[in-house]
């Protein structure tokens, strides 16, 4: 009844293809930076599109309020998807940081944590505005 997307999972299975485009993905994950809109919404759509559940649920999704913005014009314009709410689920950094390092995937070496936190928090205020 409802599909789970981990935004960062689908897009570490996009840098695993050897493209330009996957090359550009893995350097951009590794240095914790976000990924273009046009690269992160194209990823987006496919899964939704892709999706034949009532319910998508998109983790770690948006990281940004211009992706907000984007996200809301790609639901109305393209995937016929009803976008009905967001769900915030806050993780002392603590206890993110404990369970981040205990993955063994090379993005998630304490300093790309850290900065992938710092974007996190500079980001939670507007998007929760925007949602609510």
């Amino acid at each position: 009844y409802i599909d789970h997307y981990s935004v960062g999972n689908l897009l570490r299975e996009e840098a695993k293809i050897d493209s330009e485009r996957g090359r550009m993905i893995k350097d951009m994950i590794a240095r914790a930076i976000i990924m273009p809109i046009e690269v992160g919404m194209d990823v987006v759509s496919r899964a939704i599109k892709q999706s034949s559940k009532h319910i998508i649920l998109l983790d770690g999704f948006p990281p940004t309020f211009e992706y907000a913005i984007e996200f809301e014009k790609l639901t109305k314009r393209d995937t016929g998807v009803t976008l009905v709410g967001a769900i915030e689920v806050f993780v002392e950094k603590e206890v993110a940081t404990e369970r981040v390092l205990q993955r063994s995937r090379t993005d998630d070496e304490r300093s790309i944590f850290e900065k992938r936190y710092q974007r996190y928090i500079q980001n939670a205020v507007t998007l929760n505005d925007w949602y609510s």
